[in-house]
C-alpha cells in the first residue's frame, strides 16, 4: 500500500508540473528550469500570468462610443459604420451588433431578444438563392405582384428575435435602402 501511494505522490508531482508549465494533454512538456538560465533546480514554478496587457485587443470603432442623436420627437438614432451607411434602421442594428450586446439593446425596436419595428427593404437586384432563403427564414415576404426569386421589394410585418434579423447582415451590400414597418 505504501509503493501505492508513493507512485501516486509522483504521478501527482508531475501532473502540478506540467500544468505549472502550460501543458495540456495534447502538448508536448517543456522544462522550465531548462529553459530559463535563471532558474535553479530549486526554484519555484509558477504558472505562467496572463493580464489583459498580455491580451491583444482590437480598437473600439467610434460608432460603438459615440453618444447617439436624438431626433424632433426624442428618438435616440445610433451612429453607423460606413459599411452599414445606406441602411437607416438595420445599419444602426447591425453597427450596435458589432459593437457589443449593451449597445446592441439600446437600438430602437430591440426590446428583449426580439426586434419590434419590421423592416422595408428594397435589392440592389433580385435576391441569390441563399439570400432569398435567409428572407424567407426571418419572415420578410415579397411586397411586389410577381415570383420571390426577382423580388427586389421585402417587408417584414412581425417582431421578430434580434438574432433572427441579423441573418441578414451578411447581405447588407445587397439591401439598397431601409425602413421600418411597424414604425410607432
Amino acid at each position: 500500500m505504501l509503493i501505492h501511494k508513493k507512485i501516486y505522490n509522483k504521478i501527482l508531482v508531475v501532473a502540478i508540473f506540467l500544468i505549472a508549465a502550460g501543458c495540456d494533454k495534447n502538448s508536448t512538456p517543456v522544462n522550465p528550469i531548462q529553459n530559463n538560465p535563471a532558474a535553479t533546480q530549486n526554484s519555484v514554478v509558477q504558472p505562467p500570468v496572463t493580464t489583459n496587457q498580455n491580451k491583444e485587443t482590437k480598437p473600439i470603432a467610434k460608432e460603438c462610443t459615440e453618444a447617439p442623436a436624438t431626433t424632433e420627437i426624442g428618438r435616440d438614432v445610433y451612429p453607423i459604420a460606413e459599411k452599414y451607411k445606406h441602411l437607416q434602421f438595420l445599419g444602426q442594428l447591425f453597427t450596435a451588433s458589432d459593437c457589443s450586446s449593451q449597445r446592441l439593446s439600446k437600438i430602437f425596436g430591440v426590446k428583449g431578444d426580439e426586434y419590434t419595428q419590421g423592416a422595408l427593404i428594397t435589392l440592389n437586384a433580385a435576391p441569390s438563392v441563399e439570400f432569398l432563403s435567409t428572407l424567407k427564414t426571418v419572415g420578410f415576404i415579397c411586397s411586389e405582384q410577381k415570383s420571390e426569386s426577382t423580388c427586389i421589394q421585402w417587408q417584414l410585418d412581425k417582431t421578430v428575435k434580434v438574432l433572427g434579423i441579423l441573418k441578414l447582415k451578411p447581405y447588407a451590400n445587397e439591401i439598397k435602402q431601409d425602413d421600418c414597418y411597424i414604425c410607432g
